[in-house]
């Protein structure tokens, strides 16, 4: 029976100290006049500024002739994103979302052979 009180004992001296510790104060809730701010997110650093539909439209026709690296360079420095809808003759799965700035080609043999369609 001692062990059994000491083993309690020792649990109980050993939750009391864990408790201990500094308290930080609860931070007070912002109330209907103060801006909700939230932390600045260090992984999410700001890209090129979304180019306009037209002007997507307008680079993706001289894209064609293209090799898929270079197009997908340009078209990131320009603004725009690059997406293969139909790669040597066969559609692949796309999402439905639309997105102005972004040009669907179609490829053959790594190069682009035409805009299949923008958003």
């Amino acid at each position: 029976m001692p062990a059994r009180l000491s083993c309690r004992l020792a649990l109980a001296l050993a939750l009391a100290l864990g408790a201990c510790g500094e308290e930080q104060p609860a931070a007070a809730p912002a109330g209907p006049d103060q801006p909700v701010v939230a932390p600045a997110d260090p992984a999410a650093a700001p890209g090129p500024e979304p180019a306009s539909a037209r002007s997507c439209r307008r680079l993706g026709t001289r894209l064609v002739g293209s090799r898929l690296d270079s197009a997908t360079a340009l078209a990131s420095r320009r603004g725009c994103t690059l997406r293969v809808a139909v790669r040597d003759g066969r559609a692949l799965a796309l999402t439905e979302d639309f997105q102005p700035a972004r040009i669907n080609v179609r490829l053959r043999a790594g190069t682009v052979a035409g805009v299949e369609f923008m958003g």
